[in-house]
């Protein structure tokens, strides 16, 4: 696949790189030298120094030969404008821009004046994405990423295995009641920045972050064998009420949750009380230790760090973390700041550009598997069909030659959802969610060419 990314900033630097690795033909346009450098220095791919909003830099970038453009600048304009121009010059078969306005990137706008007339496939809101993420975080205390997979039946979620763990020492060989019970499979382990696929020997110490896949309604009682609160978030205070933390604080009205807003300009506390029913919005600087505790900083369920200044965002967070907040959740708009953050005490990162490029990668697939998602940015989840012609079919898992570090997840047969052990046998039209390691990918992508004829 032949792919033109016009913007170098943290976003196309990340596709590129992905890209890249699954050795995709990445050509990208970008008019500052220094990402140009930046870009050349770290990855083996064409750059071109100029606009994607100029005709003759994407007729020199070979835009008529390209399967996908995808625009990740800074400026909503260039990327609308790349798209149409691209579909003025020649044939694209995928055009994706990121938009962050909200009369582009509204469904209900985008379908009033047809966003395809633009010349563009999708949209990408990396703001709107990022109230959604946390949004959906904040349905399962304790936990630091959700992904949800085969039309929403099953849940891949990760949490922190917390000192009152029920299950530390024990080896997960000794839990299979238990994980019938649960209907459990643990994919991943990270310990101290190792990745661990568990085996039977293997345990669960604490601090241990552990990625697992489950049914929605099993979710709760699997928390609480983790050590944490199964009880429903009802208190959140917010710090920052621009774009991101106005969507979250209506999103969180509307499911009954009280919420206390923060904010340091006055003239946007007065936005937030015109578009806000029950929340309660105050005038000042999360960063304020007499104010989160006036505020009952300990007595809420969950503090969110959004205002558009990472710094702020972390020192808030640090500090209602230390005044008795159980749970926070932190924006961090420059990706080198999220491996960074929770090892100093936030709970959840939130990474926007990120965010923005597992969705463009999600659709660079699209047509060949049913869904894709990225976690950690070291292993992909691919949700593929078995079909009748598969080798994948008619064996049992533990006898499928799965490439290393890969192995499947879970199983929707009809209405029938199935955790699998190596016993589970795969039948034809059956969906299955795949687990593999990023430096395994190109093989499952061999063997899915092979298997399942989708690529």
């Amino acid at each position: 696949m032949s792919v033109v990314i016009i913007g170098a900033g943290d976003v196309g630097l990340h596709l590129a790189k992905r890209l890249v690795a699954e050795k995709k033909d990445v050509l990208v346009i970008e008019k500052e030298e220094k990402k140009i450098r930046r870009l050349t220095d770290e990855i083996n791919c064409k750059a071109i120094t100029g606009s994607g909003s100029n005709p003759a830099v994407l007729k020199e970038a070979g835009v008529e030969k390209a399967e996908m453009l995808i625009a990740v600048t800074d400026s909503d304009e260039v990327n609308i404008t790349a798209c149409t121009l691209a579909s003025l010059q020649s044939h694209v078969p995928i055009k994706i821009a990121r938009v962050r306005q909200e009369s582009f990137s509204d469904p209900e706008a985008q379908a009033e004046f047809n966003i395809e007339k633009l010349g563009i496939d999708l949209i990408i809101n990396p703001e709107k994405q990022a109230a959604e993420e946390i949004l959906n975080i904040l349905t399962v205390p304790g936990a630091v990423e959700i992904l949800k997979f085969l039309d929403d039946r099953v849940r891949l979620i990760g949490a922190k295995v917390m000192p009152t763990c029920q299950l530390l020492g024990i080896p997960f060989e000794e839990l299979n009641s238990l994980r019938q019970e649960l209907n459990i499979l643990v994919a991943a382990i990270f310990r101290s920045h190792q990745f661990i696929i568990p085996k039977g020997s293997d345990v669960m110490k604490e601090g241990d972050l552990i990625y697992y896949v489950s049914v929605a309604e099993k979710i709760p009682k699997i928390m609480q064998y983790l050590g944490h609160s199964s009880e429903p978030i009802k208190r959140v205070m917010i710090d920052g009420g621009g774009k991101i933390g106005l969507d979250l604080a209506k999103s969180l009205e509307k499911e009954g949750v009280s919420v206390k807003i923060v904010e340091n300009d006055s003239q946007r506390c007065s936005v937030l009380i015109r578009n806000l029913d029950k929340a309660v919005v105050l005038n000042g600087l999360a960063t304020d230790q007499d104010l989160l505790n006036q505020e009952n900083i300990k007595n809420m369920d969950a503090f969110v760090a959004v205002t558009s200044d990472d710094e702020n965002n972390i020192l808030s967070s640090l500090l209602a973390k230390r005044l008795g907040a159980p749970w926070v959740i932190t924006l961090a708009n420059q990706t080198a700041y999220v491996p960074l953050v929770t090892t100093i005490g936030v709970d959840v990162v939130i990474n926007p550009r990120l965010l923005a490029a597992g969705a463009i990668l999600q659709y660079v697939r699209r047509g060949k598997v049913l869904s894709v998602a990225s976690l950690r940015d070291e292993i992909e989840l691919i949700e593929v069909e078995a079909l009748e012609s598969s080798e994948l079919v008619e064996k049992k898992i533990k006898d499928i030659d799965w490439p290393e570090q890969s192995l499947a997840l879970a199983l929707e047969r009809g209405e029938e959802v199935i955790i699998p052990t190596g016993e589970t046998v795969i039948y034809p039209h059956d969906k299955v969610l795949l687990f593999t390691a990023k430096e395994a990918i190109p093989k499952m992508e061999k063997l899915l060419t092979v298997k399942l004829e989708y690529f």
